[in-house]
């Protein structure tokens, strides 16, 4: 009890928290992999344009991919349905780009314009699945709904626990300190459950397609990782506070024996 009671309180007060995400992202570098993956994949589609890839290298700006990653983690964090931002001023520019380029090389701009169009469309794709995630628009979504789910039935769960807590109490007559040594006992062991909690997710694979970007994959590495010691910090403290706890019963069980003995 001990252990869901503190995985569910970290659960809801860090991994499902809108700023626990946003320093993940910064610690991954997120936008900057981002904004670079968004340029390669938009020079791929240089032909089309009828121009050369240096020319859509820097399509995208960091700003911009930095303004959307922003508002869709927040707009997702409120169960809202995010929007591109300055979309429509981002295929002018890439237009503009083309063009002059074009002019500047005695390209003819009426020819080709399909290919444009189409180059155009499949950038604007690839711009918004980049700042949109899928999967991290479901992820986002999992932990908000399981963290309304914990919110829910925390009342339930500390009443349960309270009571649990008033048998433990009722059902085991003995002295303050016995009582101390076998809470310390169950601190321990919820300790030792949150350790080995923490060992699983830092072998789960959060990933399974490989059709995710990379630097998407760092993004949830980064997550899973800080999450995990997060877990491990609150595995070690109860197994330390309650290693304690029994050595402090013991040592006073062991007094209380001396003094009894010279009597």
């Amino acid at each position: 009890m001990l252990f869901f009671l503190s995985i569910g309180g970290l659960f809801y007060t860090t991994l499902a928290n809108e700023g626990f995400m946003n320093e993940q992202i910064k610690q991954a570098n997120y936008i900057q992999k981002v904004t670079r993956e968004i340029n390669g994949r938009v020079q791929s589609y240089h032909q089309e344009a009828r121009v050369t890839p240096e020319v859509l290298a820097d399509s995208v700006s960091e700003e911009l991919v930095k303004k959307n990653i922003e508002h869709f983690i927040k707009e997702t964090y409120r169960d809202k349905q995010p929007s591109l931002i300055q979309a429509t001023e981002l295929e002018e520019h890439i237009k503009e780009t083309i063009h002059t380029y074009k002019t500047e090389h005695d390209i003819d701009i009426e020819e080709g314009t399909a290919g444009e169009e189409l180059a155009l469309h499949m950038i604007g794709g690839i711009f918004e699945r980049s700042v949109q995630p899928s999967y991290l628009h479901l992820f986002i979504r999992g932990i908000t709904e399981l963290s309304q789910q914990v919110l829910d039935y925390a009342w339930g769960i500390v009443s349960v626990s309270l009571l649990i807590l008033a048998g433990f109490i009722y059902f085991n007559p003995g002295s303050i300190r016995s009582r101390i040594k076998k809470f310390a006992c169950s601190l321990m062991g919820a300790g030792w459950i949150s350790l080995a909690f923490a060992a699983t997710l830092y072998y789960a694979q959060i990933l399974q397609t490989d059709e995710q970007m990379d630097s998407l994959q760092d993004l949830m590495r980064t997550y899973l990782s800080n999450f995990t010691l997060i877990v491990l910090l609150i595995g070690g403290s109860e197994i330390v506070v309650g290693g304690f706890a029994w050595l402090l019963a013991k040592r006073e069980n062991k007094k209380r024996s001396i003094g009894e003995n010279q009597k």
